[in-house]
């Protein structure tokens, strides 16, 4: 596909190809690489039942991407302020009380499950 020229560029393109694509989609390079992501897949599923606590694990990636985030708007805390926060902002000083409504907000747009309905799944899993 090529770039619009510069004059054209606000203009919406309604020349878009049907689907399903004319050419093979599923192509021999394709399928085989499919079967290796499936093998990879498979490799990191066992490897993921070896931890004991996935939600954990996962609930500490948002609180690291608050940070990161935070810290591009100038609000700069600490990792481990926001881990030690994540449970009660009543305690947390006001930066990091800012950086944790961006967690929150994560939560309230439904992004990121609540901690408790993280460890309610991870017992019927």
């Amino acid at each position: 596909m090529t770039a619009a020229p510069a004059s054209q560029a606000e203009q919406p393109c309604n020349a878009l190809p049907l689907l399903p694509p004319a050419a093979a989609v599923e192509t021999r390079a394709i399928l085989k690489a499919c079967i290796r992501a499936r093998a990879a897949r498979a490799e990191l599923k066992a490897s993921a039942g070896l931890i004991p606590n996935q939600t954990m694990l996962i609930s500490t990636i948002p609180i690291l991407e608050t940070r990161a985030s935070s810290e591009i708007e100038g609000i700069v805390t600490t990792t481990d302020r926001l881990f030690q926060f994540a449970q009660s902002e009543r305690q947390a000083d006001p930066v990091t009380h800012a950086a944790s409504r961006h967690l929150a907000a994560l939560v309230e747009l439904g992004i990121l499950r609540s901690q408790s309905a993280g460890r309610d799944r991870s017992r019927t899993a």
